[in-house]
């Protein structure tokens, strides 16, 4: 018997918790702005995200997701009225600048950081990682891709 419930608990756990998160992001420029496009798997909604300058540290732009499923955030627009993952409606707060306010333009010649906090179960428990993404900007505000790290 005490075989068998170990064998159980085993096969449970590891059905629970084998898959790691992913988040991929991908920086577009839009008629809007710039887009953060994110694609996840194994993840069970975002939680933050945060846009900083790499070379004076400061937060440009920060956001409490509330469980956004993945999708399109243009910089500087605040994601309303979506559906998370578990068929809840929600919206996303703004943290910084506060008093909403919209951020600074994104510095040109730059390398920026994006913070991509996302919600995960693993082993029957609620979990959390952050995914750290870099890009740059050039003189005409052009942006592109230039590395990820977790």
């Amino acid at each position: 018997m005490w075989a068998r419930m170990w064998f159980c608990g085993l096969a449970l756990l590891l059905l629970s918790g084998c898959t790691q998160p992913t988040v991929h992001l991908e920086i577009e420029k839009s008629q809007s702005g710039t887009d953060f496009v994110i694609t996840t798997a194994g993840v069970n909604g975002l939680l933050a995200l945060r846009v900083m300058d790499e070379k004076s540290t400061n937060t440009l732009w920060a956001l409490n997701l509330n469980y956004f499923p993945e999708g399109r955030i243009t910089y500087g627009s605040i994601p309303r009225n979506f559906t998370t993952k578990n068929g809840q409606k929600n919206s996303a707060q703004q943290l910084i600048p506060t008093l909403r306010k919209k951020p600074e333009p994104l510095p040109t010649n730059a390398t920026l950081r994006v913070e991509i906090t996302a919600q995960y179960d693993r082993s029957m428990a609620p979990s959390a990682t952050t995914f750290y993404f870099s890009f740059q900007t050039d003189a005409k505000g052009n942006v592109s891709m230039s590395g990820a790290t977790h």
